[in-house]
């Protein structure tokens, strides 16, 4: 557990559980999901665009 608050990139919600991948913050409970997911699950579309974008912006910001 974190000390602070931070706002999850993939769910928007506020949280003191997170972790931090490619200068972004996933709340533990987006991590559980990603990590259990099925590719023919709704929620893996979207989770595989967030990455993406994640990505993108991580390396425009580190050329």
């Amino acid at each position: 557990m974190n000390q602070r608050s931070i706002t999850c990139y993939m769910c928007k919600k506020n949280t003191s559980d997170y972790i931090n991948i490619l200068n972004e913050y996933i709340c533990d409970e987006c991590e559980s999901d990603i990590s259990t997911l099925q590719s023919e699950d709704i929620k893996y579309a979207y989770y595989n665009i967030m990455l993406k974008e994640m990505w993108h912006k991580f390396l425009i910001a580190y050329p």
